[in-house]
């Protein structure tokens, strides 16, 4: 969530338990509390829908990243336990929070959906182009017949687009399209999404897929403490000098995007080089390194970019972790390495 406090001390934490000590939680306190929070401090033996709702859903605007996400935060979590779970509809991939596609449970998705609603509405609003592109229209009727023609099936945005255009021909259909995307409850449908296929992106409603209403009355308190789940009274909160083994995470990983405060896992000069769309690897906790997965033929590897030199015993326990990534990521390939590069080459 945004707007986390830089310095959080035991007494705004834990104040309702009546226990005021006035401890501040310095930076590795802090990265080994969100550590465990994300479930990057030890692998978890639980199954993958507690982990998705227990993370209150996975970015997965790129269809493979909530794999390799699981993949990094449970024990011996395999593709097809996220694939199965998409395929019936205990999984779905929709708009939510920041309007960017989550991977979240079906139970989740009746509950966040409508929470996050009013910031899909904003969203659209505030978008020079797709605003722009349906202003006078009547939002009502648009919303209308884009739910006929997704519920009649499954429609990618270009096809939604281009039917909407036949009624309002002198509008830009993909203005059209993505007015219904942000004001109806839509969920991407497989292939998409799962591991190994390739499809576009189509579309219809909760309602049709998941065969149940949104909730009429969600708790945003709920989805709130949810996210806060580290720093109230009866959370865990690791010793700082908790060890921390190496953890490759996909591009857009919660950890990096969940709050607004990232110091407590990298520092502003490696999120500057970095941005927010990289592929990353923790180090003790924190971001050390970009990675990266070069396929040539049958042949498959890790490609590992630190900003700075890694001290021996880290470099080796990444490289034996990122063999396992390989493993997972590329388990068809008849040849795997590991490679570091730039400062450690």
């Amino acid at each position: 969530m945004g707007g986390m406090p830089k310095r959080l001390t035991t007494k705004t934490a834990i104040g309702r338990s009546g226990n005021e000590s006035g401890e501040v939680l310095g930076q590795r306190a802090l990265n080994r509390a969100l550590l465990e929070r994300q479930m990057l401090l030890r692998r978890w033996t639980v199954p993958a829908a507690g982990a998705i709702e227990r993370l209150v859903g996975m970015q997965a605007q790129t269809p493979g990243n909530p794999y390799v996400g699981l993949w990094t935060r449970l024990n011996g979590f395999r593709h097809d336990q996220l694939a199965e779970m998409i395929v019936d509809r205990s999984a779905v991939r929709l708009s939510l929070m920041r309007a960017t596609i989550h991977l979240v449970t079906a139970a989740d998705c009746l509950t966040l959906r409508p929470l996050v609603q009013p910031v899909l509405d904003r969203g659209l609003s505030a978008s020079r182009h797709f605003g722009r592109g349906i202003a006078g229209i009547d939002v009502e009727e648009l919303v209308a017949m884009g739910r006929v023609l997704v519920e009649e099936r499954p429609r990618t945005n270009a096809e939604l687009g281009r039917l909407l255009g036949e009624q309002w021909p002198d509008r830009d259909a993909e203005s059209l399209a993505y007015a219904v995307h942000f004001l109806l409850p839509l969920v991407q449908v497989p292939p998409r999404g799962i591991w190994g296929a390739s499809a576009k992106a189509t579309w219809t409603t909760t309602d049709v897929w998941l065969g149940r209403p949104l909730a009429a009355s969600p708790s945003p308190d709920e989805l709130v403490m949810r996210y806060l789940a580290a720093f109230v009274p009866d959370a865990p909160r690791p010793d700082p000098g908790t060890p921390a083994p190496p953890r490759f995470l996909p591009d857009f990983d919660n950890v990096l995007l969940g709050h607004a405060d990232r110091s407590r896992i990298m520092t502003d000069e490696f999120r500057k080089r970095i941005g927010i769309g990289k592929p990353t690897l923790l180090v003790d906790g924190f971001v050390r390194a970009t990675w990266t997965i070069r396929r040539q033929g049958r042949v498959a590897t890790l490609l590992i970019a630190p900003f700075e030199p890694l001290p021996e015993p880290d470099r080796a326990a990444a490289a034996e972790e990122g063999e396992r990534l390989l493993a997972f990521v590329e388990e068809g390939a008849e040849s795997r390495d590991v490679r570091f590069i730039g400062v450690e080459a």
